[in-house]
């Protein structure tokens, strides 16, 4: 029996879509992978020291924790790729400056 050609078409577009999810999940885990890489070659929060909490003292004498307000809470260095690369930027200028002075 043949399949009218609406069918055929809504098979390619959902195996197509499926395809496409993939790649999406794929590229996601990258990223997700890259992130924790990155982490932990920064190392921890330096607010909390990787606690993610930061303890104040109140007034009634009594201790209590907060979220750090540097890492949200996750106790991870922020990551903020657009400083980083500025900053990255910056100092390959420098090193290039550096390299054109001439050594006598």
């Amino acid at each position: 029996m043949k399949k009218n050609k609406a069918t055929i078409i809504k098979e390619i577009m959902s195996d197509e879509l499926n395809i496409l999810h993939e790649r999406i999940d794929n590229e996601t885990n990258r990223i997700d992978k890259l992130e924790e890489i990155l982490h932990s070659g920064l190392g921890p929060c330096p607010e909390c020291t990787g606690s993610g909490m930061i303890y104040e003292t109140y007034e009634a004498e009594r201790n209590g924790t907060i979220p750090c307000e540097t890492c949200k809470g996750t106790g991870k260095m922020p990551l903020d790729l657009v400083d980083m690369i500025e900053q990255f930027k910056v100092q390959a200028r420098k090193d290039i400056e550096m390299s054109k002075i001439i050594p006598f």
